[in-house]
């Protein structure tokens, strides 16, 4: 996920979010190697610590337990629900 993505999915959520789905764009990533918190606030720990380090990107996702793909589709299933925005936005301090 490329920065312009994050920025986007911090938009979304900002928003009130959006009904559409990420598109799979085939990319193949290795598998994680820790098990992920998918709760907002779970979610906003490692969007901030990309934000803090977007160079680092590929190891905080596999630290956490995610693929890019996998912490992409969180995000936008997150921009979908009000109250798991809400939730994601306190997190992130916003």
């Amino acid at each position: 996920m490329t920065r312009f993505s994050m920025i986007l999915m911090a938009a979304l959520v900002a928003c009130g979010g959006n009904n559409a789905a990420p598109a799979d764009d085939g990319a193949k990533t290795e598998a994680p190697t820790a098990k992920k918190d998918t709760s907002p606030a779970g979610v906003a720990k490692v969007a901030k610590a990309i934000k803090a380090s977007p160079d680092k990107q590929g190891e905080i996702l596999k630290s956490n337990g995610w693929t890019a793909a996998e912490f992409e589709t969180a995000l936008w299933e997150i921009a979908q629900d009000a109250a798991k925005s809400e939730a994601y936005r306190k997190a992130l301090g916003a």
